[in-house]
């Protein structure tokens, strides 16, 4: 999994980093009802699923993580099952 920061600020050009590439998660679960009826009625949406994901990262990745201040505009991409190709980002993309 990657892990993406994402802010628009209601501006058409939304600045997109990826922080932390390649990352294993060892688990995936659904907030309690009452935090993600909370959540999901000060955000005034009811189209996504709030979940708690465990990351595999080193304490200083953890402590980066935790150390932002929006973290709202965190995403995570998954792979595919089976794509176990390692991000290189010195390398140039593949041309098919």
């Amino acid at each position: 999994m990657d892990v993406i920061y994402s802010k628009s600020d209601g501006d058409p050009k939304t600045e997109t980093k990826t922080l932390l590439r390649d990352i294993l998660v060892r688990a995936v679960r659904p907030l309690p009802e009452t935090l993600r009826r909370r959540i999901l009625e000060k955000e005034g949406k009811t189209d996504f699923v709030p979940l708690y994901v465990t990351l595999d990262v080193p304490a200083g990745e953890a402590e980066f993580l935790l150390s932002l201040k929006e973290p709202e505009s965190i995403n995570f991409e998954l792979r595919p099952s089976g794509d176990n190709k390692k991000v290189d980002d010195n390398r140039p993309p593949k041309e098919s």
